[in-house]
């Protein structure tokens, strides 16, 4: 069991499923770069090609820089749930996601991939992780098997559905 700082326990199940996801995840994207964290900044896995990054003092920016975002949509009357920020650059861009109230999920992908279909697979990887979180160590497989691939393509054709009709 680890103890997180945001006052929160991972159980090794829990655990082996934030592996499980990430690695999807790094594969699916494909993400150069991916860093789970809670919101204080502590380290929970990471994924990928570091480079020279210092990943613990990443792992502090990411939880500031949320916490920050956050604090501006509720400063400018526009907070909800699951917010992602997303910063473009010539090479890679940098997605951050809310994985529910404890978590913090980053990846950095190219800029040649779409960044469509990079924000469709990192909330539903933050929601995934969110779920998990949540739910008792034991019902950890009973999470998991809810996002099979045929939950994904259902979710995809509800979002397509929800393109046309905007």
């Amino acid at each position: 069991m680890i103890n997180l700082r945001c006052g929160i326990s991972i159980f090794p199940e829990q655990d082996k499923a934030f592996d499980q996801i990430l690695t999807d995840l790094l594969e699916k994207a494909p993400a150069r770069f991916i860093l789970l964290t809670d919101v204080s900044g502590q380290i929970i896995s990471a994924r990928g090609e570091r480079g020279k990054a210092d990943i613990v003092a990443l792992g502090s920016l990411v939880a500031g820089d949320l916490a920050a975002s956050q604090e501006i949509a509720r400063v400018s009357g526009d907070y909800q749930k699951n917010q992602m920020i997303m910063r473009e650059g010539s090479k890679f861009h940098t997605l951050i996601f809310e994985a529910g109230p404890y978590l913090v999920l980053l990846m950095q992908i190219s800029s040649e991939v779409p960044i469509g279909w990079v924000r469709f697979l990192g909330k539903l990887s933050a929601e995934k992780i969110s779920r998990v979180i949540e739910s008792d160590p034991g019902n950890v497989d009973d999470v998991m098997h809810e996002f099979q691939s045929g939950d994904m393509e259902l979710m995809m054709n509800d979002l397509l559905d929800d393109v046309w009709k905007e």
